[in-house]
């Protein structure tokens, strides 16, 4: 039994010795990276001389380290002496000058695709639709809007790409309350719904304005609806979505708003599942009165609830019947509670 002991505890002390070593080591090797990182970035053809990985590693590490100034002089020892960074090191640098709005940043990118990797330079539209959100985190909402539009109509393969970029944006635009802007981003998206078909930009649109505490907003998301069929059916799976977050955080003023769009333009199955999800989430509270309330609503419309909601609210209103007879008992036990009176010793 003590040699057993021993070897465990030998085993357990290598075990740990290890751990350490390697603990160390990649301690060690960290520090040589950042060390190495420092000094390339004092001068960088100390340590490039050619190695292209390596320079995207730089680029990469500037960017994790969030030294986007370092980023430029790299980009630019690149350009001289020809050696160009990855086409995605290249779109990151440029979506992270375009989130700052640093056009300069930019441009500089775009001279070194443009003189190293032309197929690539124009594969991204010249980097146009980063310069866009460069001028729209700038102010410049109108220009940014139009150079959008240029990359979506002449680059199909990055129309995805404006959409989400311009999703943000437009989330943006209507948290700031811009009127002028509202009224740019409503016309873009009007745009491209009447002339290309696509009800995208109109979709999130008609999000943004829909979650607005504003009233104006609210209305101008139910004119959106009642002016584009097309969008209706667009956002039908989005409303899942929705309502399911708002569910989530307990915003169920949203939730009343989605029945009554559902109810409205006859989405009756994403009705009937809001109506399901809102129940459970009410009976998970244990709210009888909500649960009871959104049954009536459901039998009112001829809309079924799932066989296990209704064992649920069985159980619930069980529950609470049974908690009212228990508190019912313990009224009567505490008034008909027998009356002692104290015995006095009387004298005479």
């Amino acid at each position: 039994m003590d040699s057993f002991t021993d070897e465990l505890v030998r085993r357990k002390a290598d075990k740990w010795k290890y751990q350490n070593v390697q603990k160390c080591i990649e301690c060690k090797n960290e520090r040589n990276a950042n060390d190495r990182y420092q000094e390339s970035l004092q001068d960088p053809s100390n340590s490039m001389h050619g190695d292209i990985k390596l320079m995207d590693e730089l680029i990469i590490e500037a960017i994790r380290h969030k030294e986007y100034k370092h980023i430029i002089p790299i980009l630019n020892y690149s350009r001289r002496n020809n050696h160009c960074p990855s086409p995605e090191v290249l779109l990151e640098a440029a979506s992270i000058f375009s989130r700052l709005g640093d056009k300069t940043g930019i441009q500089v990118v775009k001279s070194v695709c443009k003189c190293l990797n032309r197929n690539e330079f124009y594969n991204q539209a010249e980097y146009k639709h980063y310069i866009a959100e460069a001028a729209w985190v700038s102010g410049n909402i109108g220009e940014a809007l139009d150079m959008f539009a240029d990359v979506y109509k002449h680059h199909a393969t990055l129309r995805r790409k404006v959409r989400n970029m311009t999703k943000f944006l437009f989330g943006e635009c209507i948290s700031n309350r811009s009127e002028a802007s509202l009224v740019l981003i409503t016309n873009f998206a009007k745009k491209f719904a009447n002339e290309y078909g696509d009800y995208y930009f109109l979709s999130f649109l008609w999000q943004f304005c829909f979650l607005s505490e504003w009233f104006c907003d609210q209305k101008m998301a139910s004119e959106l609806l009642e002016q584009y069929k097309e969008l209706r059916i667009v956002i039908m799976d989005r409303i899942k979505v929705i309502a399911v977050t708002a569910l989530r955080q307990e915003e169920f003023e949203v939730v009343q708003r989605l029945l009554e769009v559902t109810l409205r333009y006859e989405m009756r199955h994403n009705y009937t599942y809001i109506l399901r999800e809102f129940f459970d989430l009410k009976c998970a509270q244990r709210d009888l009165a909500g649960c009871s309330a959104i049954l009536t609503s459901a039998l009112e419309l001829n809309v079924s609830l799932k066989p296990q909601q209704h064992e649920k609210f069985c159980a619930l209103l069980l529950d609470f019947h049974g908690l009212n007879k228990q508190l019912l008992r313990t009224k009567q036990q505490h008034y008909h509670k027998p009356l002692k009176v104290p015995s006095f010793q009387l004298k005479f």
